[in-house]
Formats: C-alpha cells, structure tokens, sequence
C-alpha cells in the first residue's frame, strides 16, 4: 500500500497518459477513443480503448527499435491494419485477449521514452499545476524534480520530488512530495490565472530546494552505502558456498576416476576445475566491483503547484 501511495512504479493510469498525450501532440490522427459495448457481458468498457495506428506511428516505432525485437515485430504485425484495441489494465488483458497490453515494456512505449532520452527539450522544464490533494495542507509550494541515477549491486533510476512551501517554510518531508508528484500527474490541470512570481523569489525557492535535494541525496547514499554492503557479503557468501559445493564434488569424480584407471576422464575433469576456479575469481572480482556505490542527480523540471481541497 505505501509504494502504491507513493507512486514508486508506474500504473495503468499513469502510462496511460503518458502515451495519450504524446500522441495527441506527435501522431494527432492516432489518438485514444473509449470503445463502446465490448466488455465481456456486452456492456460499455471503461478500459478498452481504440487505437489507430498509421504508417507514420510504426515508422516511428520500427526507427527507434533494433531490428531483432521480437515485441517490434509482433507490433507491426497486429498494427498492420491500421487499428487496435487496446488496454492499459491487466484484468481487462486477461478477460479480452484480443486487447493489446500496453506496459513500461510495450515496443510503443519503449519507442516514445527513446525520443525523449534523445530530445529531452521535449518535455518542458517549467510548468504552473492545480490539484487536489490531502498530502500537504491546501497552498501554494514550489516544486522541482529529480532523475536520479544510482550504482551498486542495485544499479537503477527513480524520480524524486522537493517541495517547499512558497510561504518560505521548511520543504515537505521527502514520502508525503512523493504522493503530491504522483497526485499531480494522475489527477493534475493547469493552475488558471496563475501570474509568475518575481525572478528573485523564484530563485530563493529553488534555491531552496536545490540544498534540501543535496540533503537528501547525502542521507540517501551515506544508507546505500551500508545496505550495498551487506548485499555484496551476501552474494559473496552465496557465491563461495555454491564454489565450494561443486568443486566438492568435482574433486570427488576426479579422485575417482583416478582410482578406477578412467585416464581420458581424468583430464576432463581436470579441465572443469579449471574452469571452474577461473569463473568463481572473475564473478567474485566483478562483485567487489559492485562495492562502489554512487548516487548523482538531475533536475529535470521545476513549477507551482496550487493544493486545493
């Protein structure tokens, strides 16, 4: 329930709007259109959706794809009619299968996140938001967020958020930022009326948050470090006693077929211990690689955000 609160992986929903609005703004012809009376009892769906898919939307695809994906190919295939149905939730996918599932690995996705790691100028980095939320009291706050790139055992990205009161008072605590940026991409529209602040206070705000997200990012790798630690002796441990156990018996067949007189199995198994010890020094020596934690940020956008109730 906490990581859903918190929006720590994409939903349905959000990828939803992910897709909808870059094509309205990119392949206007190939919008979303609800689909009426194909739910399984004959009733309207809510989540099935029609998709139309022309050649300008599958060049696009088929160009930022390598040509060997397999999910590529099975676009093109069900697209080449020119229309889909489509879902962005697994219980309809599982009921309708003739509904095509689109998630964070569907080849359309992949597609459009490609675009935007080439042109990031795409996503404006400024924006003025209205929303409902009960995470912070209602007002008016300053907001950026943050790409953030890690490495260690877990090597990985996420997105964080600061918040700061534009009253000037402390930022918002890191959890409850994270429930207003997912509220605000689910259920956020534009702040109307909104008149941008002087530049000199707008600057003190990012400022602002720029130190709390150095706080922040401080704490976090000073944890990671800790918690990669102990991961790395983990894997290490696990690694030496799946070492141990097959050199055991590897040993073992070849003082056996020593004593039996096997001289042709003898170099055999020779030659897998061999092997064997130089496979468990190389993935050890990639392991203690892993030691090495680092945690570096992004700021990728900045705004207003007006919380209403």
């Amino acid at each position: 329930d906490r990581v859903r609160r918190l929006g720590r992986f994409v939903t349905g929903e959000e990828l939803r709007i992910f897709v909808e609005q870059y094509l309205v703004a990119e392949h206007p012809t190939c919008v979303l259109s609800p689909q009426d009376g194909d739910s399984i009892d004959g009733s309207a769906s809510e989540t099935l959706l029609n998709m139309r898919v022309n050649e300008t939307l599958r060049d696009f695809v088929r160009a930022r794809l390598p040509r060997t994906d397999p999910g590529l190919h099975r676009f093109l295939q069900r697209s080449s009619r020119g229309r889909l149905t489509v879902t962005f939730d697994s219980e309809e996918a599982k009921v309708n299968h003739r509904a095509e599932l689109i998630t964070s690995s569907y080849p359309m996705v992949r597609a459009i996140a490609k675009r935007y790691d080439d042109e990031p100028s795409l996503v404006h980095p400024v924006t003025a938001v209205s929303v409902a939320s009960s995470a912070v009291p209602t007002g008016q706050y300053f907001f950026i967020w943050a790409s953030i790139e890690e490495t260690g055992v877990r090597k990985g990205r996420s997105l964080w958020a600061i918040v700061v009161p534009a009253s000037g008072n402390e930022p918002v605590d890191s959890e409850d930022s994270e429930t207003l940026l997912h509220q605000m991409v689910l259920f956020g529209g534009r702040w109307e009326g909104f008149e941008s602040p002087p530049s000199d206070f707008t600057a003190d705000l990012f400022q602002k948050a720029m130190s709390c997200l150095m706080e922040r990012q401080s704490t976090y790798r000073h944890e990671m470090r800790k918690r990669n630690a102990t991961r790395v002796d983990q894997r290490l441990s696990s690694l030496e006693s799946s070492y141990r156990a097959k050199r055991i018996e590897k040993e073992r067949r070849l003082d056996e077929s020593r004593i039996r007189g096997h001289k042709r199995a003898v170099p055999l198994f020779e030659a897998q211990l061999r092997k064997l010890d130089s496979e468990f020094e190389e993935r050890c020596q990639q392991m203690e690689q892993n030691r090495a934690v680092s945690v570096s940020s992004t700021v990728e956008g900045a705004g207003y955000v007006c919380v209403v109730a």
